[in-house]
C-alpha cells in the first residue's frame, strides 16, 4: 500500500516537471502548481526537491535557458523577444538570470556561438 502511494507521488512530481517543460513561456507560480495538481505547495516544492535535487524555480530557469539559447542562433531575434519567449517579460532580469547560469550575457552567448 505505501509503495503504491509512493509511486503515485513520484507519478505526480514527474507531471509536474513535463507541465512546466511544456508551458515554460508562462508566468507560473508554486501556488499555480498547487492549485493544479491539488497539493500544498509545501509539499510540492519539498518532493520536487527530493525527486530531482533542484527547486522548482530553478528548474524552470534550466528549461528556458536551454530554450533560450536555441532562439539566440536565430539573429533575426531581438534579445528582449527571446526573453518573452521564454518566459521573462523582464530582459534585464532574463539577461541576469542567463549570465548567472551560462557564465556570459545573451549577446556574449550569441556572439560566440555565430563566429564559431
Amino acid at each position: 500500500m505505501l509503495t503504491q502511494q509512493h509511486t503515485r507521488e513520484n507519478h505526480i512530481i514527474h507531471d509536474i516537471a513535463h507541465y512546466l517543460e511544456r508551458h515554460y513561456a508562462e508566468d507560473i507560480s508554486l501556488q499555480d502548481m498547487a492549485t493544479r495538481f491539488f497539493f500544498s505547495r509545501e509539499y510540492i516544492s519539498r518532493r520536487f526537491k527530493q525527486e530531482f535535487s533542484v527547486n522548482i524555480s530553478d528548474f524552470l530557469a534550466r528549461i528556458r535557458i536551454e530554450k533560450a539559447k536555441l532562439l539566440l542562433l536565430n539573429p533575426q531575434l531581438r534579445i528582449s523577444q527571446i526573453a518573452e519567449m521564454v518566459g521573462y517579460p523582464d530582459e534585464k532580469y532574463f539577461s541576469k538570470v542567463f549570465k548567472k547560469q551560462e557564465g556570459r550575457t545573451p549577446n556574449e552567448y550569441r556572439k560566440e556561438k555565430t563566429m564559431s
